[in-house]
C-alpha cells in the first residue's frame, strides 16, 4: 500500500486582505488518494483456469476466446477502486475472428519461407506497416471493451501516432542499439497517454532520463557477472597453461546461460518492471488527477522470487495462484489521488460516439494473443 494511500494531500490557499483586516482562510482542499485492490483469490482463478485450460485442449484452441473472456472478466471484477469493480465485455467471437486472422497471417508467413526467400522477405516488410496497425485495433478493442461504473474506456490513438511508437522508435534501436529506453518509453505513452475514460483523458509523460537510468542499471545487472564469469573463465586458463579441461568448458557453456537467464528472471526483469512501473505510473495522470505507484524492488522481488519457486516445484500449477499474488501487489501499490472520486466519475459522461464507433465498427478486432 502506498504511503499516500487511505491518507490525505492538502492544498490549503490564502486570500490576501488589506491592512488591518482578519486574514481568511477557507478550509483545505482535502485530496484522499484511493488505492486500488483485487479481491481475487488463487484457489477460484484455479478453477477457471484448469477449465479454460482443458476445454481450449479438447476444442483444439478455439474455446481460448472464450476463455480469454472469463480470465478477463475474473480480473476486471476483482479489481476494485473505491469499492468498485471493473468490467471487460469483450465478444468472444470478434476476439476469434482476431486470432484467425493473426494465426493465418503469420502462418502465411512462416509457410513462405520453405518456398521462396524473396517472398518471404517481401511478406515481412508487409507486416512491418501492418503490425502498428493490428496493435492499434487491438488497444481500440481491449479499452472499449472496459467499464468502470458503468462507463467505458475507449483509446484516441490513430494510426500515424502508432507507427511512430511502435515502427519509427523501434528502427532507431535498430539503428543505434541505445534507443531501447525511448522505445519503451514512446510506447507506454501510447498505450497510457492515449486512453479516454468517458470524455476525461489521460496524460502520460514519464521522464526520459529515468528510462535510460533503468535500462543501464540492468544492463550493468547483466554485463558485470558476464565479464566476471569470462574473467575466470580466462584465468584458469592462463594458470593451468592454456589447457582448459573439456569437462570445465562444457560446465561453463552449460552452466553461465543458465546462470544468466535464472540472473534475468530473479533480478533483472523485476528491477525493471518495478522501476518502469514506478515511473509510468508517477506520471500518468486522467483530467489532472494523478496516480501514485509506490512499488519496490525488495517486496516485489518476494513475490517474483517465490512465484519462480512454487511454480517449479509444481510443475506449473501454481501459475494461477502467481498471477493472482502479482496482481495483487501491483495494485496494493497503486493509487488515485482525486479530490472527490464520486464527482469526478459523475462528471466524466461517456462520449457515445466514440465508444459506439469502437463497438460497432465492422473491422473491431482484438489481435492480442
Amino acid at each position: 500500500m502506498p504511503p499516500s494511500a487511505g491518507g490525505e494531500f492538502q492544498a490549503v490557499s490564502q486570500r490576501g486582505a488589506s491592512p488591518g483586516t482578519a486574514t481568511v482562510v477557507p478550509p483545505p482542499l482535502s485530496i484522499e488518494a484511493q488505492t486500488f485492490q483485487f479481491s481475487g483469490t488463487g484457489g477460484d482463478y484455479f478453477r477457471i483456469w484448469i477449465v479454460n485450460l482443458a476445454l481450449s485442449v479438447l476444442t483444439l484452441g478455439i474455446y481460448s476466446a472464450w476463455a480469454k473472456v472469463r480470465r478477463e472478466q475474473y480480473f476486471h471484477r476483482n479489481t476494485l477502486l473505491a469499492g468498485s469493480g471493473f468490467d471487460y465485455h469483450g465478444n468472444p467471437v470478434a476476439i476469434l475472428k482476431g486470432r484467425l486472422i493473426a494465426w493465418l497471417l503469420f502462418a502465411a508467413v512462416a509457410v513462405s519461407q520453405q518456398f521462396s526467400p524473396i517472398l518471404y522477405g517481401v511478406l515481412l516488410l508487409c507486416l512491418v506497416p501492418v503490425a502498428p496497425w493490428l496493435i492499434l485495433r487491438s488497444l481500440k478493442f481491449r479499452a472499449a471493451n472496459t467499464s468502470y461504473r458503468g462507463l467505458r474506456f475507449h483509446h484516441r490513438g490513430t494510426y500515424r501516432q502508432s507507427l511512430g511508437a511502435f515502427v519509427g522508435h523501434g528502427l532507431l534501436v535498430l539503428l543505434t542499439g541505445f534507443w531501447l529506453p525511448m522505445w519503451v518509453r514512446a510506447i507506454r505513452r501510447f498505450q497510457l497517454g492515449r486512453l479516454s475514460f468517458g470524455q476525461s483523458e489521460f496524460q502520460c509523460e514519464p521522464k526520459a532520463g529515468g528510462f535510460f537510468s533503468a535500462f543501464m542499471l540492468a544492463g550493468l545487472m547483466l554485463f558485470v557477472p558476464l565479464v566476471a564469469g569470462v574473467a575466470v573463465l580466462v584465468t584458469h586458463a592462463m594458470s593451468t597453461s592454456g589447457r582448459v579441461q573439456t569437462p570445465e568448458i562444457v560446465f561453463f557453456s552449460l552452466g553461465f546461460p543458465v546462470a544468466l537467464v535464472l540472473l534475468n528472471a530473479l533480478l533483472v526483469r523485476p528491477f525493471l518492471q518495478v522501476r518502469l512501473a514506478n515511473l509510468t505510473w508517477n506520471a500518468t495522470s486522467l483530467q489532472g488527477h494523478r496516480f501514485i505507484s509506490s512499488q519496490s524492488f525488495a517486496s516485489y522481488w518476494r513475490v517474483a522470487a517465490g512465484n519462480l519457486v512454487l511454480l517449479i516445484f509444481t510443475l506449473g500449477l501454481y501459475w494461477p495462484w502467481a498471477k493472482v499474488r502479482e496482481a495483487d501487489y501491483r495494485l496494493r501499490h497503486l493509487a488515485f489521488a482525486a479530490p472527490d472520486l464520486e464527482g469526478f466519475v459523475g462528471l466524466a459522461t461517456p462520449d457515445n460516439s466514440a465508444v459506439g464507433e469502437e463497438i460497432t465498427d465492422v473491422f473491431d478486432l482484438d489481435f492480442s494473443l
